[in-house]
């Protein structure tokens, strides 16, 4: 009984004794630890964190030039097949099959909302290398043809193209929408 009057004593009139301090220990630090605890925690802002050491800098620069690689492919290699005209999505595809070019055009109506229905006026034209300066170039040829888009959800369209050149131009117009498009003749698979 009398240990367990002593020990409450003990707590409540001293106070607990630390044998290692807090102070003690940033006596033995740098300067510039010891400013840090002094000023308190500074939030550290993303590139300090990235650029702290040599391999996190190396890394976020890696990843960098790969995502700007990837997108200067997709830039210059793709070339966009789909097309939106009158609300309706058109998916165009030109091969080469024996010698003959042949346009390929499926037709798909939006899940919602209303879609233009009726005739599309289509030209196409090889594209022509540009002319050195000076000399005139005649205008290329250019094939028209005209479609009618119906109420159906999809519609495939061929089209078989006159022109041997392996890039075309190709001009939809509708009375109200017009788009254009460049693509690259594909082999046939």
């Amino acid at each position: 009984m009398e240990n367990d009057k002593e020990k409450d004593d003990w707590d409540l009139n001293n106070p607990p004794v630390f044998y290692y301090s807090r102070e003690r220990r940033l006596e033995r630090v740098s300067p510039e630890l010891r400013a840090f605890n002094e000023e308190g925690i500074e939030r550290r802002r993303f590139l300090n964190r990235i650029f702290v050491t040599k391999k996190n800098s190396v890394f976020f620069i890696a990843i960098l030039l790969l995502c700007v690689m990837v997108g200067m492919i997709f830039r210059l290699t793709g070339t966009d097949k789909n097309i939106g005209l009158g609300r309706n999505n058109l998916t165009v595809v030109i091969t080469r099959e024996d010698g003959v070019a042949i346009m390929e055009i499926v037709k798909n109506l939006p899940k919602k909302g209303e879609a233009y229905l009726g005739a599309v006026d289509i030209a196409v034209s090889p594209v022509m290398p540009k002319s050195k300066e000076g000399e005139v170039m005649e205008l290329p040829p250019v094939f028209s043809h005209r479609i009618i888009f119906t109420p159906a959800v999809s519609e495939s369209y061929i089209i078989s193209l006159p022109f041997e050149e392996n890039e075309v131009f190709v001009v939809f117009r509708t009375a109200n929408d017009q788009k254009s498009q460049k693509l690259r003749v594909e082999k046939a698979k």
